[in-house]
């Protein structure tokens, strides 16, 4: 597990912007077309504003104040944000993705909220702070239903 706080320093102006101009572009990922994890037929609740649904305003931003790779707006596979309502969540699973990397960074703060880890056998539980990079790795990692609204991004190369 790689934890990087203030990896992303702009988290406020992106969601202001989502708020703004995309908060009815979020699609609901439910059932099939969501992680599958490791209890059979559980699948996530949560929704997802994919890139293609997004203004060049906001994936510029998204970009502008973050310590991502120069060259990585350009290159990048996907970008998607992920909105999860009170009592929404993310089921255990590891991700399987043919990219290269997989960037995760949380965009909003919860003193409740957060992502669940194992790491050596371990469980822990990162509580949600804006900016934070993650790199979860092949580990397993969930998100338990939420209190607020929480919003996270995800960035593939």
């Amino acid at each position: 597990m790689q934890i990087k706080p203030n990896f992303l320093r702009n988290s406020k102006e992106i969601l202001a912007h989502v708020n703004q101009f995309h908060l009815d572009k979020f699609k609901p990922r439910e059932g099939a077309a969501s992680h599958i994890g490791i209890v059979p037929h559980i699948y996530s609740r949560f929704n997802t504003l994919r890139n293609d649904d997004m203004t060049d305003a906001l994936i510029k931003s998204i970009f502008r104040d973050a310590d991502f790779d120069e060259l990585l707006q350009d290159t990048y596979s996907f970008i998607q944000i992920q909105q999860y309502l009170p009592g929404d969540y993310i089921v255990p699973h590891t991700d399987v993705y043919d990219i290269t990397n997989l960037h995760l960074i949380i965009l909003s703060d919860s003193e409740t909220d957060g992502l669940v880890y194992t790491e050596n056998n371990k469980l822990f539980k990162l509580f949600d702070k804006a900016g934070t990079y993650i790199n979860v790795g092949n580990e397993f990692h969930w998100v338990d239903p939420v209190k607020d609204i929480r919003y996270s991004l995800v960035v593939a190369e």
